[in-house]
Formats: structure tokens, sequence, C-alpha cells
């Protein structure tokens, strides 16, 4: 039969009512139920503190106060003289170049890179385009601003200008 703690209507092989704290958790469903279910907020957490918190429609990665849909907090390796993990990471496990990471409280963000020294780093290493710009509509394929102003656009059909918004010719 079903076991309850804290309530006298069990309607699981297990149900608690309040709150539970383990110290190693194996779940495992099938697939056709689910493998672990938490009627308000689900918290996971590491020898450090809060790792995951799942809740009022917010996940918590490294916080144990998510401030937005999904939240991750920087996190520092203490074996690793303190060294800050990057905040947000994909590439392929075991491999130091991702193939895009944010690092730090400033923002910064890597495409190839895992030390993104500006606002935006890009690092690349093939044959192909650093970047590529497709433009399919009739706007500038590209316009770098300088406090507001146009130091460098590239319009649609291809004229370049170098200090003037509106290049009449190809350069």
């Amino acid at each position: 039969g079903n076991v309850g703690i804290g309530t006298t209507t069990p309607g699981n092989l297990l149900a608690v009512d309040g709150n539970v704290t383990m110290d190693g958790l194996y779940a495992m469903g099938t697939t056709t139920t689910s493998s672990l279910i938490a009627t308000s907020t689900l918290e996971v957490r590491g020898v450090s503190g809060s790792d995951l918190i799942v809740g009022d429609g917010r996940i918590g990665l490294a916080t144990s106060t998510p401030w937005g849909t999904l939240a991750i907090e920087q996190i520092a390796d203490a074996g690793d003289n303190n060294e800050l993990f990057p905040a947000f990471w994909i590439g392929d496990s075991g491999t130091t170049s991702p193939a895009f990471t944010v690092i730090n409280a400033t923002g910064n963000v890597g495409v190839g890179t895992s030390s993104p020294q500006s606002l935006l780093s890009v690092s690349g290493g093939t044959t192909n385009p650093l970047i590529l710009a497709n433009q399919t509509s009739t706007g500038d394929i590209l316009n770098l601003l300088d406090n507001g102003t146009s130091a460098f656009v590239v319009k649609d059909g291809g004229n370049v200008g170098i200090g003037t918004a509106g290049p009449g010719a190809k350069l």
C-alpha cells in the first residue's frame, strides 16, 4: 500500500506533505510517468548552496532566488584560485573551446572563445568566413555607429560608406 508522511491520504507509494531533506536522491521515472514531482518549489543543493531551484515558473542555477524565467549566476571555482566559471556556456563536453559563452559581471559574450575580452569577442579558425551576413530585405547590411553617428556602413546593394550613412558609390 501507499505510505503517507504528514498526510492520511497518500496518493502515491510515498507521499510527503511538508518539507523533506534528503542526502542522496535517485529518482527514476518511466516513459509514461514523471520521476520527481514537486508541487511547490524544488531545490537541489550542492555542498556550497543552491545548485538548482525550480518554482513559480522560474529556474535558478547557482542561485536560490531566480530573478527571471531562467537565472544563471556565476560561481567561482574554489579549487582553482577562485577563477570564475563562465555564467553560460554552450559547447561539446570535454572541450575548452565553447561555441558560445557569457562570462563575468560585465556580460562579455564570446563566440568560439572561452575568454571574451570585450562585449562581443568572435574567434574562428576555419576556412569559412568569420562572420557571414545574408541580407534578405532592403535594409542596411551593416551599420557601425560611433556615439549614435554612422562610422561604417554597408548598404543594401553593396555601397560602403566610411563616415557617412548614405554612400553613393561602392566605396
